[in-house]
């Protein structure tokens, strides 16, 4: 069989060159590259632009949540619901000692004339009953979660029992008086034998009671007080 000239399509082995579009444009590799950037170039742009909503809600949900921190301290200074009831409580002794002061005052104002003696010895009874009554309370009082509680307690205990012996003292002096009064001289409470000391002595516990209570009256929202107001 004849050899293949150097015309022929199979001269020398291998096949002939191929040749390019008869327009010379670029070719299709270089195109397909192209677009390729194009796409990741508008595809950035557009991620840019509108970010997706999962970031955003993640920013939100993370500002919006309370820090450990302010939750510890929040949890800290949280007063129980039992200590508050045991000052509410307390705190009810003392207010309805304090109105018994008021009825004292009247019973005294009211002793200082045999006319109205008489009112004023059922003033003092019934300063003496009420007394005992606080008296009685306060000893039953539960005070485990007050500060100082036992002390808390200790103290107007005192303050009541010295209060309640100046009104038998008074009670008794009345009675006493009343029996003999002609108007002249006029009864005077003021001299009552014994009735000085024990006020002193009252006054005392009075003012060491309110020291230990304004500290847990202010922590529990009860109000702070002056030994008058025992």
């Amino acid at each position: 069989m004849p050899m293949g000239g150097p015309g022929d399509p199979g001269y020398g082995g291998y096949p002939p060159p191929q040749r390019g579009n008869s327009g010379g444009g670029t070719s299709k590799p270089l195109l397909a590259a192209v677009a390729a950037l194009v796409t990741i170039a508008v595809g950035s742009v557009v991620f840019v632009v509108w970010p997706s909503g999962d970031s955003s809600s993640a920013s939100t949900s993370t500002s919006s949540s309370p820090s450990p921190g302010n939750t510890q301290v929040a949890q800290k200074d949280e007063i129980p619901a039992e200590t508050k009831q045991q000052a509410a409580v307390l705190n009810k002794v003392l207010d309805d000692s304090a109105a018994t002061r008021s009825v004292l005052g009247g019973a005294l104002g009211r002793a200082g004339k045999c006319k109205t003696l008489p009112q004023a010895i059922r003033g003092f009874e019934k300063v003496a009953q009420r007394r005992q009554n606080q008296l009685s309370r306060t000893r039953n009082l539960e005070v485990d979660k007050l500060a100082n509680g036992e002390r808390l307690r200790g103290s107007l205990a005192n303050a009541l029992t010295a209060s309640l012996q100046v009104d038998q003292v008074l009670l008794r002096w009345a009675q006493k008086n009343q029996r003999n009064c002609r108007g002249k001289p006029r009864p005077s409470a003021a001299q009552v034998p014994g009735r000085a000391a024990i006020e002193r002595r009252a006054t005392t516990a009075k003012q060491k009671f309110v020291v230990l209570w304004n500290p847990v009256a202010k922590k529990t929202g009860q109000p702070q007080r002056s030994w008058k107001r025992v």
